[in-house]
């Protein structure tokens, strides 16, 4: 042989093993866990889905499947982003999933929920084995609705349920360990290894904590509507880590919660809040809202701690951003508009709705600073005499606008009354925008909200 040919030959053969190690390497990458939202073909990797509107159920998914760290391949993805391919390649599942309001799928659920939650789909799950983690709060009469609603959908087209829902209340802790351990075990995934992976916490929280009265404003003094009032609260232990959307609980007489979305940033040393004050037919005051806004003296503690709320977090200020709300839904926008003022951030548009113009303009002297500073707003009444209208109405009268903010990547940040404002505002949307467009928002998170 000559020279030549083994020199070929050399070439040929690492060539060769060349080929071999790419093939290996893709091979593995096909059946490694992935975290970005990938279609995986590999039947082997275990699904963990989420659908998540304060962050809990997001961080119980993450949790359980850390426990499979190392035995067995997985991928996590919000649940809008389960479609017919990921079901389709997808042998073994656990969907934790919290339930909004009365029933209601959280708002990364929404769109999974009206594609495979009804009549309209038609797909053979019966190659699915599955779990559901249903958290929810047995304050509201559709404990866990959501979570039962997921169940009986997936049972219904085919797949086989491990077990009945594993139900978690919120008010008992949630039980973290308990679950995953039970899921485990049903699922056949409970080897020493995992199990001492349990003990992880769940998203901190922040301990309940003394604070002050130190501010109370009233905002819409002669207004047809119940008061309104601006309150201030300062921390007794120099407690000021929050961040703009974050949720403030406040801890009243015989351990009643109640929670208010915080108006302000850590910077001004002061937690705000925007409170309607709450009276019964007999005249009597809300627990919360009576304490705050008359009850209380200035300089009167409370007990109060601080709740992560992510799925209603800023994004990059280099996005348009779009507010909209009524009444004291302006509290869980205000913080946002601050800091996004605060960074010179472009493209800030806010959309505001109450009663009357001439007293419920809540925070007019502020909200004419911002237009100072470059902010669009836009003030609907519903009371004015000569213009009266909602916050969707200038949404549908600006369409147009809407649709290009809407093109050029920005997020719908929605806070305020579900029934009423929240509705009113999706029903806007889905007018103002095709179905998919719609579709498109939910799924890459950019219709956010904080509703009550």
């Amino acid at each position: 042989m000559s020279e030549s040919e083994r020199l070929l030959l050399a070439i040929l053969a690492i060539a060769l093993y060349s080929l071999l190690c790419l093939l290996s390497w893709f091979n593995h990458l096909r059946k490694s866990r992935q975290q970005n939202g990938q279609v995986i073909s590999d039947e082997g990797v275990i699904l963990v889905a989420y659908a998540s509107q304060t962050g809990t159920a997001e961080a119980l998914a993450r949790q359980s499947a850390a426990q499979l760290e190392g035995t067995k391949p997985y991928q996590i993805l919000p649940l809008n982003q389960v479609n017919e391919a990921v079901l389709a390649n997808t042998r073994q599942a656990l969907f934790v999933v919290s339930t909004y309001g009365e029933g209601e799928p959280p708002d990364n659920g929404a769109a999974f929920a009206r594609h495979f939650l009804t009549d309209t789909i038609s797909q053979d799950l019966s190659h699915l084995q599955f779990s559901v983690m249903a958290l929810g709060d047995k304050l509201y009469q559709q404990f866990c609705g959501f979570g039962h609603q997921l169940y009986q959908g997936l049972s219904q087209l085919g797949a086989t349920p491990v077990t009945a829902p594993l139900e978690s209340c919120a008010n008992e802790g949630h039980r973290a360990q308990e679950l995953i351990s039970k899921w485990q075990i049903l699922s056949g995934l409970h080897t020493d290894k995992v199990a001492d992976k349990v003990n992880a916490p769940l998203i901190p929280e922040f301990c309940f904590e003394p604070w002050q009265l130190t501010e109370r404003v009233w905002l819409n003094s002669g207004s047809p509507g119940a008061p309104a009032y601006l309150i201030g609260l300062t921390s007794m232990a120099n407690s000021l880590n929050w961040q703009a959307g974050d949720i403030a609980e406040l801890k009243f007489t015989g351990g009643a919660i109640r929670h208010y979305s915080i108006a302000s940033l850590p910077e001004s040393g002061v937690i705000e809040l925007i409170v309607r004050q709450h009276q019964f037919a007999d005249g009597s005051l809300g627990l919360g809202s009576g304490w705050l806004t008359h009850a209380a003296a200035l300089n009167d503690k409370v007990e109060l701690r601080i709740k992560a709320n992510p799925a209603f977090h800023s994004t990059n200020t280099d996005t348009p951003a779009i507010f909209i709300g009524s009444g004291t839904g302006l509290a869980g926008l205000r913080g946002h508009i601050l800091q996004r003022v605060q960074s010179q951030a472009s493209q800030n548009w806010l959309i505001f709705g109450e009663r009357d113009p001439q007293k419920d303009d809540f925070l007019q002297a502020e909200t004419a600073n911002w237009v100072s500073q470059g902010v669009k707003v836009s003030k609907a009444f519903s009371r004015d005499a000569d213009n009266p209208q909602y916050v969707q109405d200038i949404m549908l009268q600006q369409a147009d606008k809407l649709k290009n903010w809407l093109q050029q990547g920005a997020v719908i940040y929605v806070c305020g009354n579900r029934k009423g404002m929240a509705h009113g505002v999706d029903n806007a949307l889905q007018q103002i925008l095709s179905e998919q467009q719609y579709e498109q928002l939910i799924i890459q998170q950019r219709y956010r909200r904080d509703i009550y």
